[in-house]
């Protein structure tokens, strides 16, 4: 089908030139508003692309719950953040 070659070559070439723009300007990279249009032009086009499964994104949620309980055992101080964090994380098999 053509028009899938041409997305594909289309979103290549803008994720390439993404990549090249980020690695040359670095921190200048974020000073132009353009360019975020350019972030979310390409990062429409990977979900597009992507097959993404619900259970995939249910897990990568249940990582960022993970990363949260891991920070709060580091502070002590929020014994009870803690407590609803852990309690939330193991009950997340009834989640999955």
């Amino acid at each position: 089908d053509t028009f899938e070659g041409a997305e594909w070559f289309f979103g290549l070439a803008f994720s390439g030139e993404l990549l090249l723009k980020l690695g040359g300007l670095r921190c200048g990279f974020f000073k132009d508003p353009w360019n975020y249009l350019d972030v979310l032009i390409v990062m429409f086009w990977i979900i597009d692309v992507l097959p993404l499964d619900p259970m995939l994104i249910r897990i990568l949620r249940l990582a960022k719950l993970l990363r949260l309980v891991k920070l709060a055992k580091s502070i002590k101080s929020f014994d009870s953040l803690y407590l609803l964090t852990a309690s939330i994380a193991s009950s997340a098999s009834a989640l999955v």
